[in-house]
């Protein structure tokens, strides 16, 4: 292989300089570089602390609509609440005057057919009175009944139909129905007393034992009990 040499018989200058030009233009761009590099760094930092307050701030965002919906969502129902109460009130006071209304209406129907079934209760009884001839076992089951409501009472008198009188006294009265001895038993004649009636009375009780008026307490019965 051939070799050439080249004989050079000045010295070349500026060279150097050149040389020393290239190796800070290297340096700067080398400081250039690292700045930019911290100036980039800076910037993402920035852009990281911008990022978490954007996320922050989506969170109260959230937040506060969660809130808000909420406080919503309670009025919502408080509103709902109020409505609906004033709808069972407004319902209970229809109920109210319809009870009122059915009250009325079954008093008006309801006095009349008592009455005529008292009546017709009444006539009956008159009736099978009239065709038997049992009135002083009747009488008999009635004073047991009412005396035994009296049967510690010192003074005791019994009205009864004056028919009645002649197969009725005290002592009768007293065996049958087993009374202290000590007991003073009257038996009176009742004129306004159908056959089976009478009246039971001593110093504390009066004891009414017409047929009318025991047909008129067991209405009374019937009534009260149904208000009930």
């Amino acid at each position: 292989m051939l070799q050439f040499k080249v004989k050079i018989s000045k010295p070349i200058k500026n060279i150097e300089p050149q040389i020393i030009d290239s190796r800070q233009a290297k340096n700067d761009s080398t400081a250039g570089k690292e700045k930019s590099g911290k100036a980039s760094l800076v910037e993402a930092q920035k852009i990281k602390i911008l990022k978490d307050r954007i996320k922050i701030l989506e969170l109260e965002l959230q937040r506060a609509r969660e809130e808000s919906f909420k406080a919503g969502y309670e009025e919502g129902k408080q509103n709902t609440l109020r409505a609906a109460n004033e709808r069972i009130a407004e319902a209970r006071q229809q109920i109210e005057r319809i009870q009122k209304d059915y009250r009325e209406s079954v008093e008006r129907i309801e006095k009349p057919l008592l009455e005529l079934a008292k009546k017709m209760a009444q006539k009956v009884l008159e009736i099978e009175l009239s065709l038997t001839d049992e009135h002083h076992q009747i009488l008999m089951n009635q004073l047991r009944r009412m005396i035994q409501e009296v049967q510690n009472e010192k003074h005791v008198t019994v009205q009864v139909n004056p028919l009645h009188l002649p197969d009725l006294n005290s002592a009768d009265i007293k065996e049958a129905f087993h009374l202290p001895k000590e007991m003073e038993l009257t038996v009176l004649q009742g004129k306004q007393l159908k056959k089976g009636e009478a009246f039971v009375s001593s110093d504390h009780f009066y004891i009414d034992g017409r047929f009318e008026s025991q047909i008129e307490e067991l209405g009374n019965q019937l009534i009260h009990g149904e208000e009930e």
